[in-house]
């Protein structure tokens, strides 16, 4: 499972990203909730979905 204490911020509203929320990690390397930032996540998307699934995905 990913550390999610080792801080994953939204790279738009600069909180913490929590295990439950809703996510985009776009193309550029940006991790951005859904809810802050769609222009980024219009720049490519190689994940969306909950922050726990980011680690299944790619690891």
């Amino acid at each position: 499972m990913m550390n999610y204490a080792a801080g994953l911020t939204c790279s738009t509203c600069g909180k913490k990203i929590l295990e439950k929320d809703l996510i985009a990690w776009t193309e550029k390397n940006n991790v951005v909730h859904l809810i802050c930032d769609t222009v980024q996540i219009s720049e490519g998307v190689r994940f969306m979905g909950r922050a726990e699934e980011l680690n299944e995905q790619f690891l």
